[in-house]
């Protein structure tokens, strides 16, 4: 079966894309100029969120500080600002799995880059911290409820 001229310069640049630097030959699976990219960009995650864990090992020795501000913190970043954002969305002409996307993010917790974002610019990564412990927790019960009022099936 012939190949289009798509098909062509997709393999053709596919194959001049992952070349082994000592060789100018393809690098292939299982050498070690493919694998050790692979493995490198494998540890990223877990590595970032070993390090997220870290810094969020020491909110909890205060969580029922500041409880006022973090209830407040939690109905608006978990009711109030998802439901304004799905109402004003209602009202653009979006596709449905636009829509639907759009929901999913507005209804997650805080985000757990949010006690190194804290640290890095003199905030209170303690506060952070506890927000991500907290809106997480009570995600549980605002996410599922949102979205069976906001995305029927």
């Amino acid at each position: 079966m012939a190949q289009s001229e798509s098909e062509t310069v997709l393999t053709e640049h596919h194959e001049t894309d992952n070349l082994d630097p000592r060789t100018d030959a393809p690098a292939r699976p299982g050498t070690p100029v493919h694998i050790a990219p692979v493995q490198l960009g494998n540890i990223t995650v877990p590595l970032m969120l070993v390090v997220i864990g870290v810094a969020l090992v020491g909110c909890f020795r205060g969580m029922l500080e500041n409880w006022y501000d973090m209830l407040l913190l939690s109905v608006v970043r978990l009711v109030l600002i998802p439901v304004a954002l799905l109402l004003l969305l209602r009202l653009l002409p979006l596709p449905e799995e636009a829509y639907q996307v759009a929901a999913v993010v507005a209804l997650m917790p805080a985000a757990s880059s949010s006690v190194l974002i804290a640290k890095r610019y003199g905030g209170d990564p303690d506060f952070a911290g506890r927000a991500i412990i907290l809106t997480t927790l009570f995600s549980l019960g605002t996410i599922p409820l949102l979205m069976a009022l906001f995305l029927p099936a």
